[in-house]
């Protein structure tokens, strides 16, 4: 019996839908087998998965998006943009500049990729010919160029374009300018737009707490999150809560930590293992190694940069036979060390206890770090640690937040 016409167009939508949900998810393995198979493939179906694949971390799945653009039979404006926006993710300029003047049909979105791309690859003067040759601007347009002037730190150049915009009931045209300020160092200007703002989101709120612990004002944070966490109208996510225990960290506020840990048992990401590793950190540095080593043992799933967490507690508090045991069980459990797990190592055969080391330490350095010097080590790029103050997840309302002196904010 044929199926009727009805019947097939809600099977492709269903199909089309499940590789959507697992895009939303980030289980690109999971829409690349929902698309395998499903039988009738619309356009709609192939750019769900073309936005996977413009949305995966890192360079690496620009082939397999050339290569699923190469087959769609018949793409929309969505399917080149979002290429295009695969182009300026993995870094080719070039190839963007060519898919964009090959485009046989272009839309507002294509011209703010372009510009978006173009300013935040550093092609500032060529980003302000594209804005200025927009046949159509909306304030995603205004958005990009000011973002990019902010964030090349052409603070002068992003306020005037600032003025120039058209609406400024736009959060996200405010928060460009907050976030420019506070990179510059400018907290006093940083302020005083956030202060204005006709119009507040989560991310203007992220904006002013990481700003804050990055400018060394880690009690202002900590108002600004308190603050943040009483708006009835906003809560805090992953960015917000990792910047603030990082605040915590360097106030060495473990009361404040605590009552944050206390906050995201009660959110479904307390068993993420970014979170884990948060608060493993926060309570090291704090000094209060029972709490973290608690709670890691605890963690459901711990990576590399939970282990270089609490090796590191150990070994800058002194407990080095701790921290090569840790060590050791890392290696047992086929976790590979990284550059910053072997400074952790050395750090404790530098300043534990003599008889703390028995052995020499004979695991491989990860390929890349072969043949650097200690100081070259201690030099090299940021503990992913460091970048743990943007991976959270999201929060809840809570009013049990101690207060925090030092008010130079109006909430």
């Amino acid at each position: 019996m044929a199926l009727r016409p009805s019947i097939l167009t809600a099977g492709r939508r269903l199909n089309t839908a499940a590789v959507a949900a697992a895009v939303r998810r980030g289980d690109l393995a999971g829409a690349e087998e929902a698309f395998a198979s499903t039988r009738v493939k619309t356009t709609a179906t192939y750019n769900c998965l073309l936005a996977g694949y413009a949305r995966a971390p890192g360079a690496g799945r620009f082939a397999d998006a050339r290569h699923l653009f190469d087959r769609i039979p018949h793409p929309d404006a969505v399917s080149y943009n979002t290429l295009l926006s695969c182009h300026f993710a993995s870094g080719d300029v070039d190839g963007a500049r060519r898919l964009f003047s090959e485009m046989p049909i272009r839309d507002v979105t294509s011209w703010n990729t372009m510009v978006s791309g173009l300013s935040k690859n550093g092609a500032l003067e060529e980003a302000k010919a594209v804005f200025q040759g927009m046949p159509v601007r909306n304030a995603v347009s205004w958005n990009a160029m000011v973002a990019g002037l902010a964030c090349s730190g052409d603070m002068a150049a992003a306020e005037e374009w600032f003025r120039h915009a058209p609406v400024k009931e736009n959060a996200v045209l405010w928060t460009a300018m907050v976030s420019g300020y506070m990179d510059e160092g400018n907290v006093q200007k940083a302020m005083e737009f956030f202060e204005a703002m006709p119009v507040r989101n989560l991310v203007s709120w992220n904006a002013m707490v990481s700003g804050y612990v990055k400018n060394s004002r880690a009690s202002d944070a900590l108002r600004v999150f308190k603050a943040m966490v009483d708006n009835a109208t906003v809560q805090p996510n992953a960015s917000t809560v990792s910047s603030v225990l990082l605040g915590c960290s360097n106030l060495s506020a473990v009361e404040f930590g605590r009552q944050i840990h206390q906050l995201c048992m009660k959110l479904p990401l307390s068993r993420s293992a970014t979170v884990g590793t948060s608060l493993v950190s926060m309570y090291c540095k704090c000094g209060n190694l029972d709490d973290a080593c608690k709670l890691f043992d605890d963690m459901h799933r711990r990576d590399v940069v939970a282990w270089n967490a609490m090796i590191s507690g150990y070994a800058q508090h002194g407990y080095g036979g701790k921290a090569i045991k840790l060590f050791g069980e890392m290696k047992d459990e086929g976790v590979r060390p990284d550059w910053i797990t072997f400074l952790a190592v050395l750090t404790v055969s530098l300043i534990s206890n003599p008889g703390s080391v028995q052995r020499p330490i004979r695991s491989p350095l990860p390929r890349p770090d072969r043949g650097r010097t200690a100081k070259s080590m201690a030099c090299g790029p940021p503990s992913r640690s460091a970048t743990l103050n943007r991976r959270w997840g999201a929060g809840a309302r809570d009013t049990r937040f101690a207060a925090v002196p030092n008010p130079h904010l109006k909430p």
